[in-house]
């Protein structure tokens, strides 16, 4: 997987009050495609290596124009990974 300095997970309910994850992946360059592509692949491995199947939403704060989702991430998620 590429470098990454954090990931947050939170649950979160959407319109159809259907429980879901949301994963923000910060990467060195959050624009980088194949890097987004490779963490996407990974997460999508370990969800189908899962028990349970849940609705996924993956985002890349600093990918563009921060949107009400990287506001919630960044002012309400915790970090469970940094890197070093």
């Amino acid at each position: 997987m590429p470098r990454t300095e954090h990931r947050h997970p939170q649950l979160e309910r959407g319109n159809e009050q259907r429980e879901g994850l949301v994963i923000a992946v910060t990467l060195d360059d959050p624009k980088d495609g194949p890097a987004q592509d490779a963490v996407i692949r990974v997460i999508e491995r370990a969800v189908l290596a899962g028990p349970q199947r849940f609705p996924i939403d993956v985002t890349f704060p600093g990918e563009g124009t921060p949107d009400p989702v990287d506001d919630w991430v960044s002012s309400s998620a915790t970090p469970f990974y940094r890197r070093a």
